[in-house]
């Protein structure tokens, strides 16, 4: 934390109580602890803590500039965010888009022993945050949790249970919750009667990846990554996934 920036001063420790109280107020270790965590490790649950802290201050700092609207538990705007997969700027059109539907968008780095590819929560001012680790500089890495945390936003965040959800990547098998929301990205990126119909799962080729991104009107890096997950092989399409083309556009927000 002090190394990021976040807190300052000779006594560490008055200065991360300083600051959680700053940010999550007098109760933050109970107001921050409803989760439900899915991950094939143990994660630090002290550094966790932290980590949705600094995602909770940045979110009320948008917040507070005017950079997230109302939000209605409504998904028909997501055709729009499916349509900025295309473009090369796609991640960070997506989060002004978000912002402007009422959900924080926080792209923040994990912290050692979290092993966090996204998050999905309630913030204390009433809207959804969505945070991204950007562990996996993919864009169909991105694209996949972005959604996948959304699906948690609009199936989960406002049920009973009010959990806010902790996710990383392959850590969650045998849990509904967590297939709930993989099946709304899946649906959402490339809607089922479509993606039957990709010449590209069977012809496997860039060509024909291309072919069928052109007629969905998505980033082929989405299908691309689909058969590579589907098939667990990661070898496939290297040149499609977009390697290396997220983190440089959110640079000096993910600290």
């Amino acid at each position: 934390m002090a190394k990021r920036g976040w807190i300052k001063g000779t006594d560490l420790a008055v200065s991360a109580r300083t600051w959680f109280h700053q940010v999550a107020g007098p109760q933050f270790a109970t107001a921050l602890h409803r989760k439900k965590m899915h991950s094939g490790n143990a994660p630090n649950e002290h550094a966790l803590l932290a980590w949705q802290a600094r995602v909770l201050q940045k979110a009320r700092d948008d917040f507070e500039a005017g950079l997230i609207g109302e939000f209605t538990l409504d998904d028909r705007w997501l055709g729009q965010l499916v349509a900025l997969t295309k473009d090369r700027d796609g991640p960070r059109k997506a989060r002004d888009l978000l912002g402007r539907n009422g959900i924080g968008m926080v792209v923040q780095s994990h912290l050692p022993g979290t092993y966090l590819d996204g998050a999905a929560m309630v913030a204390p001012f009433g809207n959804p945050v969505v945070a991204l680790t950007l562990r996996f500089d993919r864009l169909d890495n991105f694209w996949f949790v972005l959604f996948h945390e959304l699906g948690h936003v609009f199936l989960h965040l406002y049920n009973s249970l009010r959990f806010d959800f902790f996710d990383e990547e392959d850590g969650h098998k045998g849990d509904q919750y967590e297939e709930d929301a993989d099946k709304f990205s899946l649906d959402h990126l490339i809607p089922q009667d479509a993606w039957r119909k990709c010449l590209s799962r069977f012809a496997l080729t860039e060509e024909a990846v291309l072919i069928d991104a052109e007629k969905l009107g998505i980033s082929a890096s989405i299908i691309a990554g689909r058969i590579r997950k589907e098939r667990n092989d990661f070898r496939l399409f290297t040149n499609l996934v977009g390697s290396g083309s997220v983190r440089a556009q959110f640079e000096g927000l993910m600290e």
